[in-house]
């Protein structure tokens, strides 16, 4: 306050400014805090699916050994009614 009793301009500009400020921080606080938990639960989810897909890799490996084990059968029980 000066000497009339009022509250100078520069005073409440300084105020309103330091709340401005302060009410950004928290926000970008809050926002940086829910990206960091997103992306957690997005490497999770990653990992989870890089797991199911190497499992299906395999089992298509067994998939396609076995056909093949399969069309050698058929082709030898093939030969062997053409003869």
């Amino acid at each position: 306050m000066n000497s009339n009793g009022k509250i100078s301009i520069w005073s409440v500009v300084v105020l309103i400014t330091s709340v401005i400020i302060m009410a950004v921080g928290f926000s970008l606080g809050l926002i940086n805090s829910k990206a960091t938990n997103d992306i957690d639960a997005f490497k999770v989810d990653i990992q989870t699916i890089e797991k199911r897909v190497q499992i299906l890799e395999r089992q298509t490996d067994v998939t396609n050994n076995e056909l093949e084990h399969i069309n050698k059968k058929l082709d030898f029980l093939i030969k062997e009614k053409n003869k």
